[in-house]
């Protein structure tokens, strides 16, 4: 889902930079948080988008030290938890994996990863058999 930046304020709020546009409904869900190869659960208070910033709260997370332990922490949630698309819409983590072909159906490969390179995110695809 995305990153924790840093601590914003001192109730142990975090700042995000997400990965998908749209925010997923977490409102009493659970994320996982991925430090040092270990992933922990947190249930969410509230994720909100202010002034095109995301801040999340998790529970038990509730003093500026305990917010800054989790700066460059991945942030993992449900695929249930995002909101279906309409026709023709995808997620990148839906994308990441999936077969690329061309329009006359030869196999080009696998999308490895989605490159972020200032403009539009650009799918990083693995050579397939040809």
């Amino acid at each position: 889902m995305g990153t924790v930046l840093r601590s914003q304020g001192r109730d142990g709020t975090v700042k995000l930079r997400l990965r998908e546009k749209d925010l997923p409904d977490l409102g009493g869900k659970t994320v996982h948080l991925k430090r040092a190869g270990e992933f922990e659960s947190r249930r969410v208070e509230s994720l909100r988008l202010d002034r095109n910033a995301h801040f999340l709260k998790l529970k038990g997370v509730d003093t500026l030290a305990q917010a800054d332990a989790l700066a460059g922490c991945e942030v993992y949630a449900a695929e249930a938890d995002f909101r279906p698309l309409g026709e023709g819409r995808f997620y990148e983590f839906e994308l990441v994996g999936s077969r690329v072909v061309t329009r006359t159906g030869a196999d080009v490969g696998e999308v490895a990863a989605i490159l972020r390179a200032g403009g539009p995110a650009l799918p990083s695809i693995l050579p397939g058999r040809w």
